[in-house]
């Protein structure tokens, strides 16, 4: 086990430390003579950032304002179809009246005939159909 562990290379970091300070021209390979370029460039950025947020606030905006239309559409046609429902309700109840008023003349005009009916003789109304015989 030990001539295993012995037989291990040695570790080294892949970044070897240099001593040097980490800043924003090291990272972009610039010295002192170009530091007003970083200053420039982290300005633009900057300036491109506060754009692009104005851009996406219009574009939110825009967002919004066309979906509040979108529901503004919706409820009006919502209300339109309760508007048509409630119409046809409203007849549906007066067919619904009518049917019943049909319903007791009816009822009443039946009555009627079986009263006329016990006047009239039993022979008169005992008829019969006649048939053929199918070919």
């Amino acid at each position: 086990m030990l001539q295993r562990l012995h037989r291990v290379q040695k570790f080294e970091p892949f970044l070897k430390e240099t001593g040097r300070s980490f800043s924003f021209e090291s990272l972009l390979g610039m010295g002192d003579e170009s530091r007003e370029i970083s200053y420039i460039l982290v300005g633009l950025q900057t300036h491109i950032n506060t754009w692009m947020m104005d851009i996406t606030a219009d574009q939110r905006i825009k967002h919004v304002d066309e979906m509040s239309v979108r529901a503004n559409q919706i409820v009006v046609g919502a209300a339109l179809q309760s508007k048509t429902v409630s119409d046809k309700l409203n007849q549906v109840k007066s067919l619904k009246i009518q049917a019943q008023q049909v319903h007791l003349q009816t009822s009443q005009l039946m009555s009627s005939l079986a009263v006329i009916h016990k006047h009239f003789p039993a022979e008169l109304f005992s008829f019969r159909v006649k048939t053929t015989p199918a070919m």
